[in-house]
């Protein structure tokens, strides 16, 4: 399987050092296997640093050997999805054992729903309601060396 990662600089060595941790998954090194979603990343990444230019670097992982791993994966932003994703951003004490976490990327969307929830202007319920309305993009997020160390970097797209 191909995996995109996007951002300001070609990323042939993933590191969870550059990682910070309330982000949805966790600290983690973040992957889409959508190429217009990582060139989506590449360009906010280079206009917000201004820094670099956008690169989309290009990793190859074998099912087989992301099965071997500590997987969790969310089919879609459901209840366990939210409050996976709240833990994440909120407690920056939070830690899970997983080697992999996959699941739909939270947009600017769902991120205006998860401050709704979090400021108490709606309910838990109207915000599951309101994330099942979303078309979410895949990400995965890579968050031990163990994982990362399966993944064979391939390459860049300018």
């Amino acid at each position: 399987m191909k995996l995109y990662h996007g951002s300001n600089v070609e990323v042939k060595e993933p590191s969870l050092h550059y990682s910070a941790k309330n982000r949805d998954f966790g600290q983690g090194f973040y992957l889409t296997p959508d190429i217009n979603q990582a060139k989506s990343w590449a360009i906010k990444k280079a206009n917000s640093t201004q820094i670099g230019r956008p690169i989309v670097s290009i990793y190859e992982i074998d099912d087989s050997e992301l099965n071997k791993l500590n997987m969790k994966k969310f089919e879609i932003a459901d209840e366990e999805w939210f409050n996976y994703v709240l833990k994440n951003r909120i407690d920056k004490d939070y830690y899970d054992n997983y080697d992999v976490v996959i699941g739909p990327i939270a947009n600017d969307g769902t991120y205006q729903v998860l401050n709704l929830y979090t400021r108490n202007l709606i309910t838990k319920a109207t915000a599951i309601l309101e994330l099942k309305t979303f078309k979410l993009k895949d990400q995965y997020t890579f968050k031990t060396e163990k994982a990362i160390s399966k993944l064979s970097y391939k390459g860049v797209e300018y």
